[in-house]
């Protein structure tokens, strides 16, 4: 696995006296940044289905392949799901969710700047 996705390195247990305090605060942190990080996925995952009408109409494709981006959203999901659940559960999540928004993001400014149907078919799946 890359270097900076192996799993932190185990800490020493906190005393009794100090576990209740401390997290408390941490599953505050850890329910924010869940909550903000599946927000954000969900906002560059899931933007096909609102704007696939213009979508259409600006590159020309017709409903059938439409139905194929929303097709293969949902096989890429599931698959998705499956693999990286295994793959982000061997690894250190404040850089896997992070660099799994960044790699989105990359997709969806390469499939904005693109029209050729098979290469956005081929990002929108890696999306």
């Amino acid at each position: 696995m890359i270097g900076f996705l192996k799993p932190a390195a185990h800490v020493k247990r906190l005393p009794p006296q100090q576990i209740g305090r401390r997290y408390a605060h941490l599953r505050w942190q850890i329910l924010e940044a869940t909550f903000i990080g599946y927000s954000f996925f969900y906002l560059v995952r899931n933007n096909l289905s609102p704007v696939a009408k213009e979508v259409s109409e600006a590159v020309g494709y017709s409903r059938g392949e439409i139905g194929d981006f929303l097709a293969i959203t949902a096989i890429s999901y599931g698959v998705g799901k499956f693999l990286m659940g295994s793959l982000s559960d061997r690894s250190n999540p404040r850089y896997f969710m992070p660099l799994g928004l960044l790699l989105t993001a990359a997709c969806n400014f390469a499939f904005g700047s693109i029209t050729d149907y098979s290469l956005h078919l081929v990002l929108w799946g890696l999306n």
